[in-house]
């Protein structure tokens, strides 16, 4: 399990529902949007990528493009992320709480996701 370091000055709360992550500093790194189903006294932060793994399981390389962590009340929530750049279907590699990173499908840039505690990335 990867450790969790904030990355302070990174999150910008657009709406009750809606945030953006910046970048930090690694390249391929970029800016994502999250947008939450339902209301809720959200806390999200940004958390720094070099803790990740590496390395699919497989041993194919990862692109992280961001790291962050959403709280409410210590409950599992649903939320949708768009990944900017990516068009049609297309994998993209998630390292959750469990510290597992595995691939999943993307729809025109977006992700549907359950974990709080998302890397979000993809191989190369």
């Amino acid at each position: 399990m990867q450790r969790k370091r904030p990355v302070r000055g990174k999150v910008k709360k657009l709406n009750a529902r809606k945030f953006e992550i910046e970048k930090g500093k690694l390249p391929g790194e970029t800016n994502l949007t999250i947008e939450l189903s339902e209301d809720g006294d959200y806390t999200v932060e940004k958390l720094d990528v070099d803790d990740l793994p590496k390395n699919m399981p497989d041993g194919r390389k990862i692109q992280w493009f961001n790291n962050f962590e959403i709280k409410t009340n210590g409950k599992s929530i649903n939320y949708s992320v768009t990944i900017p750049g990516l068009a049609g279907k297309t994998k993209v590699v998630v390292c959750g709480s469990n510290g597992i990173p595995t691939e999943i499908d993307a729809v025109n840039g977006v992700i549907r996701l359950t974990d709080g505690d998302p890397g979000i990335g993809k191989t190369t």
